[in-house]
């Protein structure tokens, strides 16, 4: 028996190895799936490890340790212990401001001890400190302090005082052993201690100062009050797999707790890496099934269509064995062997293609996967794929056993069974109409039947469109017979005539539609992940700076681009209540230049919104003197409250505010006065405030005549007769405004029960007010909260569609104005530095120059490459694999047809009989084979934009859910024209080829009988 299977191979030798290959498609098909999930996984891991931040990769504890009382070595001695764990290493580390006076200069680095520093660093000359009163010096710090390995440096205890760091305590002599530099400042080794990015410390020179190393000996030998010590638990990259997740998880949360249970301050952002991770992953579970299911499927119904016409062409070999009384297994395993063998024979080969298929995948598609090794999860999905193909098989054969002798004899097979087709066909309808409907209406995970909802709704479309087929062939061959068009009309009326024209015409929708729709939906992905990293972004290059001063952020930034074309101050306005949309402040007058600004954008552009947030305002009232005076009467007074006149005043130089008392308010009309060192190179005056010297309500009616720079001689102009010169803050609900009245004597300013514990202010009109803001939506309040977290009038001067990183949803005020109709302003909230993308080289370091200390630095090329890395987007590129796999399924099934055609061509062999030219015949196999082609690449874009409407816009396309603007509808149709004509091609070539097969075994049977 296993010779007559051998020899029956032999006999079908072209049938067999496309069984073969059809089983190596379809186990690989499976195996590709939960394959590729693996190699994802490492992928999107690697590429959250990419993006996170030092806080992300480390579990921090610190503790301020006083030296006056003796040394205190608790924490360390036991924080290193409490938080050590698998995957975790844990560094401790020492430091205190230090004064380092060299040949050239002074300069205030910390001085840091850090376990194993030597290893993270580049030595440039001289070795790593080993020894007590030994140091090693950055190579900027070394060359402005000038000195060089063998030197000595004087060190002493830097404090900060109102002059600045001052030095204190004993002297010192450090040996200089070495002098070090840093390839990669952000590794995961320095934490978040921004060693290399702090202010620049420096009290002679220009410069920025970096750490100083030394021994743990030489820091407890140097005399100082105070020494910050902390210990990093680094999470180990290379431990964090989707495997370990949950022991390294749990590692991290035993070490918080025991950290926490032991009292000691720890900190960690390591969880949000880890739901990140979570959420990739997640992403990965739901996409990559939409693609994977549906082509498994696809691989047993073109293992179904196959055999069936296998097994319908050798209906008389069973009608024989029937007749002559071989039994029923043997029958079975007659009809099935040289299949089965095939098939057996493929599945090994499938499910190692499979793995080589993913791991050339992997390597030009995924980022970081690393090797694609064999694992539990694909074989189990291989061996499902093998039972299905066995199934799809016998499923395929059952028909033949179950007639009878006569019928099999006949050489024409029944259509009585044609009903159950189209009751299996019928049944797929409604379960494609709950699925999208399960799809649309459920914003959660894509669970269950919603699954398959695109290759559902591909096949059925795919099955509609192939039943009217038939008809519609066969008019065109009575028409192109009428014509006298012999071979076309033999073409299409043989199409129309043949029971598996339907079902191959929709294996064939069913690929060009899943290639179609793979190619749709990642180029789609991909637009979405470009606008995302544009908008979220706001520029091609934003900065994170250190704490700083409103003012001073802005006339930094300015300082350093002069130009106003490559750089933009931005800082975060905070918000009054909890549903207030986010407001950015931003230097407008650069806004144009330098955003990433999305056309159209509600019609305005970003010159024009430029011009609606920055319009022409008075110039500002600046001092440019040493000190300030006002004239002024008191009318009234409230004899039980002292009140003051503060003055507050904003350096021109670098925003920083500056308070000065001019004295107490006495009855009548005197002089106040007080100096203001700080104004000698200019400061803009910021307003008056008349405070009481206790908590307890107040009224007054003071007249201000005028002020001066110091000297009743040099007046300002600063309109105290003219109406809208002056303005008083937004009233609140606790407190009272004063009344203000210009008059030809000056401007009196009326206050009526201030309200306890609340100052009366007064300010110069150098900003619009109310505000001017541009808006994603109508506004909704005539507040917001300003620089000085108070309340803040605006007034809507535009509605945009999107803004720049802020998105859908979002407000964006000038940062000038928005500084001058504060009343008093401190540090910036999120302050940031945006740069132009033809920003020069050296922008950055004139920031830092300016006094700014850069924390972080991120780009939308970086952002759009972390998008495109993440789990939908990585999921996309397998629905790309399966697209081409199931344009290969559908080749081997169309080759497959083929190969079973050539041995049953009797019809085409009778009309060469009857004198129909061989020409005619040939054409009729070309004709037919092409105009299945034909009709496929005709209907499969139609399914597939059947499927894009109903289930595009309901596949997640980030893993975080956030949409920052809607997707876009439409995909270029560039990339999907290109996928559509390689598969029209490929389609084409088989096909021709097809009918050539055809054509030489009528040849070959010609030949045999004469």
């Amino acid at each position: 028996m296993i010779g007559l299977i051998l020899t029956m191979l032999r006999a079908r030798l072209g049938r067999a190895l496309t069984a073969l290959a059809l089983a190596v498609v379809a186990v690989a098909a499976a195996v590709a799936g939960p394959a590729f999930l693996t190699a994802a996984d490492r992928s999107v891991t690697v590429n959250e490890l990419s993006r996170a931040p030092a806080s992300e990769l480390a579990i921090e504890a610190t503790s301020s340790v006083s030296l006056g009382q003796g040394r205190d070595q608790t924490f360390e001695s036991t924080a290193p212990a409490l938080l050590s764990g698998p995957g975790l290493s844990t560094v401790f580390a020492a430091e205190f401001d230090a004064y380092l006076k060299g040949p050239r200069a002074v300069t205030t680095p910390r001085l840091v001890f850090r376990e194993g520093v030597c290893d993270h660093v580049q030595i440039v000359s001289g070795r790593c400190p080993i020894g007590t009163n030994e140091i090693m010096l950055g190579e900027q710090t070394a060359a402005r302090l000038g000195v060089h390995s063998g030197q000595t440096v004087l060190e002493r205890e830097s404090i900060q005082t109102k002059e600045g760091p001052t030095p204190v305590g004993p002297p010192a002599f450090l040996s200089v052993v070495g002098v070090y530099r840093v390839a990669d400042t952000s590794a995961r080794y320095w934490a978040d201690h921004y060693y290399f990015d702090a202010s620049p410390g420096i009290i002679s020179g220009t410069g920025h100062a970096e750490p100083a190393f030394t021994t743990r000996g030489t820091m407890q030998a140097l005399s100082h009050q105070q020494e910050r010590q902390s210990v990093d638990a680094l999470l180990d990259p290379a431990a964090l797999t989707s495997q370990d997740l949950g022991v390294l998880k749990a590692s991290v949360f035993g070490a918080t707790n025991r950290a926490k249970a032991g009292q000691i301050t720890a900190s960690t952002a390591i969880p949000a890496l880890f739901a990140r991770i979570d959420a990739d992953e997640s992403a990965l579970r739901e996409v990559v099934p939409l693609a994977a299911i549906p082509l498994v499927i696809l691989a047993w119904l073109v293992m179904l269509l196959a055999v069936g016409y296998a097994t319908e062409i050798r209906r008389s070999e069973v009608g024989l064995l029937k007749l002559r009384g071989t039994s029923v297994a043997v029958r079975w395993w007659l009809v099935l062997g040289e299949t089965t063998v095939a098939i057996l024979v493929g599945s090994v080969l499938g499910y190692l293609t499979g793995y080589a298929a993913v791991a050339v995948a992997a390597r030009l598609l995924l980022s970081g996967a690393g090797p694609v090794t064999p694992s539990w999860q694909p074989l189990r999905w291989a061996g499902v794929a093998l039972l299905g193909t066995l199934v799809a098989t016998v499923l395929a054969t059952r028909r033949p056993f179950a007639a009878p002798v006569a019928e099999l004899l006949r050489q024409v097979p029944s259509r009585a069974g044609a009903w159950r087709g189209l009751v299996l066909e019928a049944m797929i309808y409604p379960v494609a109409v709950a699925a999208v409907i399960q799809l649309r209406t459920n914003p959660g995970r894509l669970t269950g039947v919603m699954l398959l909802a695109p290759g559902l709704v591909v096949l059925a479309v795919a099955l509609l469109a192939a039943r009217l087929v038939a008809p519609a062939a066969g008019w065109i061959g009575g028409r192109a017979l009428r014509r006298g068009r012999i071979g076309p009309a033999l073409g299409a009326l043989r199409l129309a005539r043949r029971p598996g024209t339907a079902r191959l015409l929709a294996l064939l929708v069913v690929a060009i539609a899943q290639l179609s729709f793979a190619v749709t939906l990642s180029n789609v992905a991909g637009q979405a992940d470009g606008q995302r990293s544009v908008v979220e972004e706001g520029a091609s290059t934003v900065l994170d700076v250190g704490g700083v001063e409103v003012g001073t952020l802005l006339n930094a930034v300015r300082a350093a681009d002069p130009t106003g074309r490559y750089a933009m101050a931005v800082t975060s306005l905070p918000s009054l209540v909890k549903d207030d949309a986010p407001t950015l402040a931003v230097d407008s007058t650069r806004l144009a230049a330098v955003t990433n600004w999305l056309e159209p954008a509600g019609g305005l552009s970003a010159a024009k919104t430029a011009a609606l947030l920055h319009p022409s305002v008075p110039a500002p009232v600046m001092i440019k003197s040493e000190a300030i005076g006002v004239d002024l009467t008191a009318n009234e007074l409230d004899q039980a409250t002292e009140l003051d006149l503060i003055g507050h005043l904003a350096s021109a130089d670098d925003g920083s505010t500056t308070v000065v008392n001019l004295g107490r308010l006495l009855p009548g009309r005197h002089r106040y006065a007080a100096q203001a060192p700080d104004c000698r190179d200019g400061c803009r005056l910021m307003g008056f405030e008349v405070s009481a010297a206790s908590s307890a309500d107040f009224d007054f009616d003071i007249v201000v005549h005028g002020i001066d720079q110091g000297d009743p001689g040099t007046p300002l102009d600063i309109g105290l007769t003219r109406a809208g010169s002056w303005r008083t803050p937004a009233p609140t609900d606790s407190a009272a405004v004063p009344e203000l009245t210009p008059g030809s004597d000056g401007l009196e300013v009326r206050q009526k029960s201030a309200g306890i514990g609340v100052d009366a202010w007064f300010l110069p009109v150098d900003a619009p007010y109310p505000l001017p803001v541009v808006s994603t939506g109508r506004l909704g309040r005539s507040t917001l909260a300003g620089l000085d977290q108070s309340a803040m009038p605006v007034v809507s001067a535009g509605i945009v569609t999107i803004l720049p990183r802020l998105g859908d949803r979002g407000i964006m005020v000038d940062f000038e104005y928005a500084e001058r109709d504060a009343r008093d302003v401190g540090p910036a909230t999120k302050p940031q530095v945006w740069l132009a993308a033809d920003a020069p080289a050296g922008l950055v370091d004139r920031l830092r120059q300016q006094g700014l200390s850069i924390l972080d630095r991120h780009t939308d090329t970086a952002q759009l490459r972390y998008l495109d890395r993440q789990g939908p987007a990585t999921g996309l590129r397998f629905h790309l694999l399966a697209g081409a796999l199931s344009v290969l399924l559908a080749l081997g099934g169309l080759v497959l047809i083929a190969t079973v055609d050539r041995r049953a061509a009797g019809q085409l062999r009778a009309l060469r009989v009857q004198g129909v030219p061989r020409a005619a015949v040939a054409a009729a196999n070309r004709y037919g084979y092409l105009g299945l082609v034909l009709a496929a690449l005709v209907l499969g874009p139609l399914a597939a934009l059947v499927a894009w409407l109903l289930t595009g816009t309901s596949i997640p396309l980030f893993a975080d859910g956030v949409q920052v603007l809607p997707p876009p509808l439409w995909p270029h149709w560039s990339p999907v024209l290109l996928a559509w004509a390689a598969a029209g091609v490929a389609m084409t070539a088989v096909a021709l080829v097809s009918s050539r097969i055809i054509s030489a075994g009528l040849d070959a049977r010609r030949r045999e009988r004469e």
